[in-house]
């Protein structure tokens, strides 16, 4: 009988030293935007970007759901969501993938601002935010996120049309 209490003792204190630690997070960093890639034609609307993001948490993460705004000079470009769920290994840094819908009628608006870049006259800023959404083990976890990025020849070419 006292074998059986020492193990049930040890068995729920194993269990509570684990669900301990997996409520513990340490922030994400969210480094930048990239792989900007926009499809204006009717045919084809696969429009998106990736963020590179860094997880410092010494164990992996399930990313569950994300959603962005993508402004450039303060107008909004679409709203973005997540792909698909994927998994953050622990210690690394990955790229998530983000669907944009592409809000059409501000494109316009953009052209002189594209032009001056261009022509190495400015650089403008980029602005995404919104959040991303993890687990561990049983714990959900939101992390807001705002990334101001700017926009050079450079990340001009970049784009992919």
């Amino acid at each position: 009988m006292k074998f059986f209490s020492v193990i049930k003792n040890i068995f729920f204190i194993s269990v509570f030293l684990l669900l301990n630690g997996c409520t513990s997070y340490k922030a994400i960093q969210f480094k930048k935007v990239e792989d900007v890639h926009f499809s204006i034609d009717e045919k084809n609307s696969e429009s998106g970007f990736s963020l590179r993001i860094h997880n410092p948490n010494s164990a992996g993460l399930k990313l569950r759901a994300a959603k962005a705004r993508f402004m450039f000079l303060d107008k909004s470009l679409g709203e973005a969501s997540l792909k698909k769920s994927m998994l953050i290994p622990a210690n690394a840094e990955i790229l998530i993938p983000f669907n944009l819908s592409l809000e059409k009628e501000n494109l316009p608006d953009l052209i002189p601002a594209g032009i001056d870049i261009l022509f190495g006259n400015a650089s403008k800023q980029l602005q995404v935010s919104g959040y991303i959404r993890i687990r561990k083990f049983l714990w959900y976890k939101r992390f807001n996120f705002t990334i101001n990025q700017k926009i050079d020849l450079n990340f001009i070419k970049s784009l992919k049309l």
